[in-house]
């Protein structure tokens, strides 16, 4: 991959991980808005107040996991192996790259990891 690519890329996750610190700054900062300030609830206040805080909750799991998945294509862009499918070794298509810089596999082997998953069981089948 050329430098002007790699550069491309490296722009744009830069940017991404810049998007996701500060949807992890704005959950703790609703995290810190929305603690219970000591004033009595009634129990639908305090449900209520327990759903947004695991919402929240979530919404920053999901943004560190992001984060991780960012800093680490951004490592395969430093060490070189960026747009390499760590599965087969050939390269990832740049379309998939667009659309998804984080991915470490190409389609093919996707689909064939896809392929050997075993659905999971629906509760209303038993």
């Amino acid at each position: 991959m050329d430098e002007g690519t790699l550069e491309y890329f490296r722009v744009m996750l830069n940017a991404r991980l810049n998007e996701v610190g500060r949807d992890i700054v704005l959950a703790l900062s609703n995290l810190d808005h929305n603690c219970d300030n000591g004033d009595p609830m009634d129990e639908v206040d305090a449900t209520a107040n327990r759903s947004l805080w695991e919402v929240i909750i979530r919404i920053q799991d999901r943004s560190r996991k992001s984060a991780c998945e960012i800093n680490t294509a951004l490592q395969r862009i430093r060490l070189g192996n960026f747009g390499i499918c760590e599965e087969c070794g050939e390269s990832i298509g740049l379309e998939r790259l667009k659309a998804y810089p984080m991915t470490s596999v190409c389609i093919q082997c996707n689909r064939e990891v896809d392929k050997c998953r075993i659905p999971a069981r629906r509760l209303d089948s038993f």
